[in-house]
Formats: structure tokens, sequence, C-alpha cells
């Protein structure tokens, strides 16, 4: 029998031992199982970017709620960014009990705070409502300028002196507009003024006389004559309520038929009527920046703050003026709402005239009043203000009732 030839004999098929097939067993196993690991990696991939998106998602809508940008919120917790004092911090301070109460509160005050209300018992110690535009200020002025049995304070809305306060007989009186007073001019300010009055208004948020303004942080808040008082008030609030400045600028906001573009217009007009108002003036120091403001200056706002004898919410304001009247021993003036523009909730649209206005007639929220992007729109231009304000109604001197949404 011939021989195959060595070509075919090489190229043809071996003979499969018994230990080839278990080699070549082992192989396809270890070859599925790398497979099996692939796909288990991939789908436990595409699992992980799933909870991923929806852990982001429920983190945007928690975060929304709370009126914050989810860059910010992220940004603070992963950096703890100093956000200045807190609540616990002021309230640590005050050590000094207050045995008058009134309807059922027990007031517990700062050592300097206790010092300057005594003084003002004595009669050496004036009263300074530290008066942001449409913070309640005309209000402040009638109940506790005007005051039954008190000295009184300036005629011309407790700021300036006009033919009726014989300006003749006051000699240094300081100028309304220059404040807050240095340091150095406090005491002796205090000391004309308190000869004839008992309570001033110190305006701030004009831009006419912004110009004239010091920063707040100068101002010697510890002098143990005076008595401060500082009222604060929800910012989208504030900036609806008109005046002769809106009325000039943005005549539809202020009749309250604004289209979309022009509500757009005013929220992010550059005066900081619309950008963290009350923010902007105790903090200073170049504030504010809408939306992107640097959140030091929420620190340094939440400090002048926590040096002022009282803080006032204008949610309830009247109780808070009440409250403030009673610690320094006197009745506040029962004053009229009927008299004044509604200062406890959104003002009135320009429609609404003065005179026409009843006795706690109360107005939309500013979320019902604004077009839902424009609320969203100054939400997050003002979010320090906001939170500032969130911050000081717990120190206030009167806790108000939760607010209508």
């Amino acid at each position: 029998m011939a021989m195959r030839p060595l070509l075919f004999r090489s190229m043809s098929r071996p003979r499969k031992t018994r230990s080839d097939a278990s080699t070549s067993n082992l192989l396809s196993v270890e070859q599925e199982t790398t497979e099996f690991k692939y796909k288990r990696r991939r789908r436990n991939f595409r699992w992980t970017v799933a909870l991923l998106l929806v852990i982001a998602t429920l983190l945007g809508i928690a975060v929304s709620k709370k009126e914050l940008r989810i860059g910010t919120f992220l940004t603070n917790f992963l950096f703890r960014i100093d956000r200045g004092l807190t609540v616990a911090d002021v309230l640590a301070a005050r050590t000094v009990v207050i045995a008058e109460t009134f309807r059922g509160h027990v007031h517990v005050v700062t050592p300097i705070a206790a010092k300057q209300i005594e003084n003002y018992k004595q009669g050496t110690g004036l009263i300074v409502n530290v008066h942001f535009t449409h913070h309640g200020g005309t209000y402040a002025c009638h109940a506790l300028g005007m005051a039954a049995g008190q000295r009184g304070s300036p005629s011309f809305a407790c700021m300036g002196l006009t033919a009726t306060d014989n300006v003749t007989a006051i000699e240094h009186y300081p100028a309304p507009e220059r404040v807050p007073w240095s340091r150095e001019e406090t005491s002796r300010n205090i000391a004309t003024v308190r000869k004839h009055f008992h309570f001033l208004n110190w305006e701030f948020g004009s831009p006419e006389l912004a110009h004239l303004k010091g920063p707040l942080s100068e101002a010697d808040w510890e002098n143990p004559n005076l008595v401060s008082v500082l009222v604060v008030r929800e910012p989208l609030s504030r900036l609806l309520a008109i005046d002769g400045w809106v009325r000039r600028r943005h005549p539809t906001v202020s009749a309250n038929t604004a289209s979309r573009k022009e509500w757009m217009d005013y929220a992010m007009t550059p005066h900081n009527n619309t950008n963290n108002f009350a923010l902007a003036i105790l903090a200073g120091n170049g504030c504010c920046q809408g939306k992107d403001t640097k959140v030091e200056h929420l620190a340094a706002a939440k400090e002048i703050l926590s040096r002022m004898t009282f803080v006032i919410d204008i949610a309830c304001l009247r109780d808070g003026l009440e409250e403030v009247a009673h610690i320094l021993g006197f009745q506040a003036r029962n004053v009229e709402r009927r008299r004044l523009q509604s200062i406890d909730d959104t003002a009135t649209p320009a429609a609404a005239s003065r005179r026409d206005l009843k006795l706690h007639r109360t107005w939309p929220s500013p979320k019902q009043r604004l077009p839902p992007k424009i609320y969203d729109v100054l939400v997050e231009r003002n979010r320090l203000d906001i939170e500032l304000y969130e911050w000081a109604k717990e120190i206030s001197v009167v806790r108000c009732p939760p607010s209508r949404e």
C-alpha cells in the first residue's frame, strides 16, 4: 500500500487525544465566562448611569423647591462655604432676660442691648429706625415716633426738620441724608437730637441719595445710647411695592398691565431695586451681582443685623412695634392702616389709590401676581436676599405666623 504524500499528511487533521479535548473545553468555558463578565459589567454600568440620573433629577427637584441653584447647593455642600452667623450664634449671645413680658413673650437680649434699653428709659437713649425703602418706615414713624407722652420726632417723615420743628432752636442738627453717623459723631449727635426728639428714621435705598450714604458696617451700633431698630421684609414683596421711581421708568409694571417682556425688563433693571436690595445696603462693599452674588456678602449682612438692638419682621409689623415700645417703657400709637399704604403684603397696583385702601386689605402674593418665568428669574436673582430674610425672621422680636402663599 502506497503511503500518502508528506504534504497531505501534514495538512491532515490531527487525531484528538483525551487531554486535547479537556484543554479545548476549558478554553471554551473560560471564553464564555469572560463574555459573561463583560456583559454583566456593561449592564451594571448602564444601571449605575440610570441611577445617577435619577438621583440628579431628584436632587434638582429638591433644590429647586428651596429656590436654590443646584451648582451653588453642591458647591456649598462640598466646600462648606461660610454663610456667616447662624441663628443659634445670635441667640447664644443673648444672655440678659427682660423682666417685662407682653402677650406672653419673654425677651432675652445681649448685654449691650440691655444697656441701650435702660439708657433709653433714663432719657439719654435715642431710637434710630434703620429704614430701607418700602420696609414700613412710615408706619414705624407714626407708631413709635409719634407715640403719646414721648418727645416725638422730626416732622418730615421722622427724618428732616421743617418750620414746625422750630429749627432756630436746634443747633448743630445732623443732616438727615448723611447717615449712618460715624463713630466720632454718634455720641455728639445723639446728645443733640435727644434734647428735642426720641425717634429718628435713617433712610436708605434712594438712588438719588446713595452717594451720601456711608457703609452700615462703620456705624457705632454698640453705642450705649443708640437703640437701633431694623424692619426686614420678604424681597419679592418689597420689589413689587410701587413708588415714583417705578412709575416713571416702568409704568406698565406700576399699573399691573406689563407684558412678559416688560416684566423681564423690570426684573433685570440695573438698579438694585430687583437685585438683592436689602442685602446690598447691609453688606455694602460692591454687593450685589444678581444670581452671581458672592456668599461673603450674606455673611457680612448677617453680622450687621446681629448688632441691631431690635429686628422686626414686617409680616407682623404692628405686633413687633408694639413689642418694642413695651420693652422701652411706652405704648405705641395705634395707627389706622387705611391712612397708610398697605405694607404687610404686596403693595397695591397703581390703579388703587391710597384713599381707597381698607383696613387689613390684602393683595396677591408675588408668586400669584408674577408670571411664572419672571417669578423664577427674580427668585434666582435675589436668592441670597431671600436667604437673609428667612434667617432674619428667626431673630425677630416677634416670631410671625407662617405667611400665606
